[in-house]
């Protein structure tokens, strides 16, 4: 990326990111508390029309959530429901988990309606109960009003967010659901505030060009002050294809019937990626940006990152020292953001020397990884990964040569040497390292706002009490993958070559996945 387009990139985003116009209509995403068994804030703000929320089994079959695995958990999982109308669910249990069918339309209406849908385009995932719990996502207003606390960076303290509970207080344990700690927009870094939607074949089936997108509708409620929202979210690539990035726009509606706020000049909805808007400037950096170029659009700092703050990246990413993902650009009306070049070409990061294009779940890289302090609902370490470790230049660095088809354990950054025979004898032995797939090399991590103002001027606008002024309308957010062009859509060599980790007799490995 040369540096004209760096300058253009910048300008354009500046002039896209002026505040909205407010007025007695302006709106705030609707928050009420759940019922029981946990009873928070945040419920009634995702519309739920085209969504199913089922309860589920942590391993599940990702294409049938109803297919279990497990043959000693006692009871069937489809007996247990969510109610969408309170937020309300059945009692749950340890390996219970849930996840949020995204429907293309309405699938309760008739056939013949036009919103009707039925082809899930995304699957919605948070924290598996108790850390998180059904549907996945809150909308919290103002959490820190009436308090002397700020947000850092100048970032909103309204947000969309994923439903979970601080495990520290909440000791993994909702028998007592007036004692879990709720998280909010405040809470501490990787505190599981981010929902991950899992994106379907659906939605690149009619192929590079004709993608379809997965659109979530949040309710909104006035008259209030305009709101700005942090939204914490991940897109993860379960679409079976490599993908080349992915667009992100505002408008009204969902499926076929999706109109984009462009074509809505008078509906003040914008987003925006927090160009200009740091109260003081970046130490490092000297910009007044809220997020870095490199925060926007990024994967694992655990795997792509320098070594930082020692409580979360005490060491280098294992791949690498540089932060990955991509660069992304804001229109000038403030209604989309689309990923362009991927920081690999910005920065010099290896994603795609190591793994090509944004792989997809079905070629993610094998791994072994370590239950460091044997809690299976913490994060694990990973120690290596399965890779075609000799490069054309005889130098051990995977991805980086055109590679001969020896695969081995390899370590990670810098080195990426083989593991050691003796090594990998002593972990085979131990039950607590286990062979397992690295997951984030799948999910990207988004950073961005977005701000709800007038919404007298949205298409879906209501009068509640005209005398009051009053009123009630949605919005949707939608995010649409971008399919890599079919040249790059090769089976990995890992695949073909599959990964070799003989656990001694007797011992069975713990099946898992690592989350950073």
């Amino acid at each position: 990326m040369n540096i004209q387009t760096k300058s253009t990139l910048s300008g354009a985003v500046v002039i896209a990111c002026f505040s909205l116009i407010t007025s007695v209509h302006s709106g705030i995403i609707t928050e009420v508390d759940s019922a029981s068994p946990t009873a928070i804030p945040g419920f009634g703000a995702w519309n739920l029309d085209n969504v199913n929320v089922i309860i589920t089994w942590i391993d599940s079959d990702p294409d049938n959530p109803y297919v279990v695995y497990d043959p000693y958990v006692p009871y069937d999982p489809m007996d247990k429901w969510y109610d969408p109308e309170d937020g309300s669910y059945s009692a749950m249990e340890p390996n219970d988990s849930f996840e949020s069918l995204i429907y293309d339309g309405n699938p309760t209406l008739a056939v013949d309606d036009p919103l009707y849908g039925d082809t899930v385009m995304g699957r919605l995932h948070g924290k598996d109960w108790p850390i998180g719990e059904p549907s996945g996502v809150k909308v919290l207003n103002d959490t820190l009003a009436g308090t002397d606390l700020e947000m850092p960076n100048g970032k909103s303290d309204s947000c969309i967010m994923t439903t979970s509970y601080d495990p520290e207080a909440l000791g993994f344990n909702l028998v007592h659901p007036e004692e879990a700690v709720a998280t909010t927009c405040a809470s501490e870094f990787q505190s599981h505030k981010r929902y991950k939607i899992n994106l379907q074949p659906s939605t690149v089936a009619g192929g590079e060009g004709f993608e379809k997108a997965v659109d979530m509708v949040f309710n909104v409620e006035g008259p209030a002050e305009a709101h700005r929202y942090q939204v914490f979210q991940k897109i993860n690539n379960y679409t079976g294809a490599r993908l080349s990035g992915y667009t992100l726009e505002i408008g009204f509606g969902v499926g076929e019937n999706f109109e984009p706020a462009a074509t809505h000049p008078w509906a003040a909805l914008e987003l925006d990626i927090g160009i200009g808007d740091r109260p003081k400037p970046d130490p490092n950096t000297g910009l007044y940006n809220i997020w870095d170029i490199d925060q926007l659009a990024n994967f694992s700092h655990g795997l792509w990152g320098p070594m930082e703050d020692p409580k979360y990246f005490p060491e280098d990413g294992f791949f690498s020292d540089t932060r990955t993902g991509y660069v992304v650009s804001l229109s000038l009306d403030g209604t989309k953001i689309s990923s362009g070049l991927t920081l690999d070409e910005v920065l010099g990061g290896n994603y795609e020397a190591l793994f090509g294009e944004w792989l997809p779940s079905v070629w993610q890289p094998e791994a072994i990884l370590w239950d460091d302090d044997g809690n299976p609902e913490t994060d694990d370490t990973l120690m290596a990964y399965w890779a075609d470790v000799d490069g054309a230049d005889g130098i051990d660095v995977p991805g980086l040569g055109e590679g001969d088809g020896n695969y081995a354990w390899t370590g990670g950054f810098p080195d990426f040497n083989k593991i050691p025979a003796a090594t990998l004898s002593a972990w085979a032995a131990n039950p607590i390292y286990y062979l397992g797939s690295i997951e984030d090399v799948l999910n990207l991590g988004l950073n961005y706002n977005v701000t709800v103002g007038n919404i007298i001027g949205f298409p879906t606008f209501e009068f509640v009490d005209e005398t009051e002024q009053t009123g009630t309308a949605t919005f949707t957010i939608r995010v649409t993958p971008m399919k890599a062009a079919e040249v790059t859509q090769v089976v990995p060599g890992w695949i073909n070559n599959p990964a070799v980790f003989d656990k001694v007799a007797n011992i069975t490995p713990i099946v898992t996945y690592l989350l950073f």
